[in-house]
């Protein structure tokens, strides 16, 4: 695992890279914390880790690991996808599962709890459908938010994720009760069921222009992950955005602006078949760096390296 960046532009997401190796079978996982480029101004940069070396796990402990060009032997090809899995049992959702030409399989997860170590593997899948032997366990510890910080995280484009100073909310679960009045008794038959998910509003104070616009990129993209600092006493939870409502504020001489809007909770949104997303890499950005596919080949030497971090 490893580490890189400093505390003022490390983002809470971690990228993941397999490689096959053995007989197709066995597979060796690298797990590190990506530098994304400069946060938000409200990242107060106290809750990011630091260093710029990189660890992997070995057996007794780790060892500091120097990237490589990715050895691959021929017979590696056999892999023909891997499925990246959490501890917990939870399923990367780029990796359900991740194609793995030449053997390599890349996963970006940016839904890891905060705030404790996440341990992942990596398991290899054949051309036939059948699975090989499970890479061990690899982890790393992601940083804890402070109090009254949260991230949100878009599903489908973990690029526009924000870290946002955001008012810690009030829940409220529908209790899903229904009665019938019965002629003749004082009380009333009920039935009744599980809690719904609850609904709530957020609210965060807004100034910057550029800040504004992408809250208001990041609330367009469907489910969103919202996570906040264990002393806010609420779990990661999924939501769709509801109604917005903007409200002009002064505060300490300057102008803000009060974004609300209401939460509605889902359930995790399924993550079979996910495409790869990683931020700062897309179409978009190969088409500005190689005008053409000959110059993409001439400078990049596979599929591979172009992902790697």
């Amino acid at each position: 695992m490893t580490a890189t960046g400093d505390a003022t532009t490390i983002r809470h997401q971690t990228y993941l890279r397999s490689a096959s190796i053995l007989a197709g079978d066995t597979l060796d996982l690298d797990a590190e914390m990506v530098e994304l480029g400069a946060l938000s101004p409200y990242f107060d940069g106290a809750t990011a880790a630091s260093g710029d070396k990189r660890y992997r796990a070995v057996s007794g402990g780790s060892e500091e690991y120097i990237p490589g060009a990715p050895f691959v032997p021929g017979h590696g090809s056999t892999v023909a996808k891997v499925r990246f899995e959490r501890q917990d049992g939870s399923v990367v959702r780029s990796g359900n599962p991740a194609w793995a030409p030449g053997g390599y399989a890349h996963a970006y997860d940016h839904e890891a709890t905060l705030g404790g170590g996440t341990l992942w593997r990596a398991v290899p899948i054949r051309f036939d459908g059948t699975e090989g032997t499970p890479s061990e366990y690899v982890g790393a510890v992601i940083p804890a938010l402070s109090d009254g910080w949260a991230w949100l995280k878009p599903v489908t484009d973990p690029d526009k994720a924000m870290l946002l100073k955001v008012e810690p909310p009030d829940l409220s679960y529908d209790g899903r009760v229904d009665t019938t009045s019965i002629a003749g008794a004082p009380r009333p038959a009920a039935t009744w069921d599980v809690l719904e998910g609850f609904t709530t509003q957020l609210r965060s104070l807004v100034r910057e222009k550029d800040v504004e616009e992408q809250l208001m990129a990041l609330l367009d993209e469907g489910p969103v992950l919202a996570q906040f600092p264990a002393c806010a006493g609420l779990p990661d939870f999924y939501f769709i955005r509801g109604k917005l409502d903007l409200e002009h504020v002064h505060w300490d001489g300057w102008p803000w602006r009060r974004y609300q809007w209401d939460v509605i909770q889902i359930d995790c949104p399924d993550t079979t078949d996910s495409p790869l997303r990683i931020p700062g890499l897309s179409y978009d950005t190969v088409a500005r760096d190689w005008t053409t596919y000959d110059q993409l080949a001439a400078t990049v030497e596979s599929y591979n390296k172009l992902l790697e971090p």
